[in-house]
């Protein structure tokens, strides 16, 4: 996973998180420790240097051929 994804991974566990805790839900200690393990892994790729790799664009533009 790109350092890229594991930030809107954090970011998704973020809300998650805020929604679990505001009604109450039991699940609150599994989000915090997915998040906790997220950003353990953006601070390793920061001190190794990766946070800076290219973005890749993986789709491809599909050419319409008219008929």
């Amino acid at each position: 996973m790109s350092t890229e994804n594991k930030r809107r991974r954090h970011q998704e566990l973020d809300k998650k998180l805020s929604v679990a805790a505001d009604r109450g839900w039991a699940c609150v200690q599994r989000i915090e420790a997915s998040r906790a393990k997220v950003q353990a892994a953006i601070l390793m790729d920061v001190q190794l240097g990766r946070d800076v790799e290219p973005s890749t664009e993986k789709r491809r533009d599909r050419v319409k051929i008219k008929n």
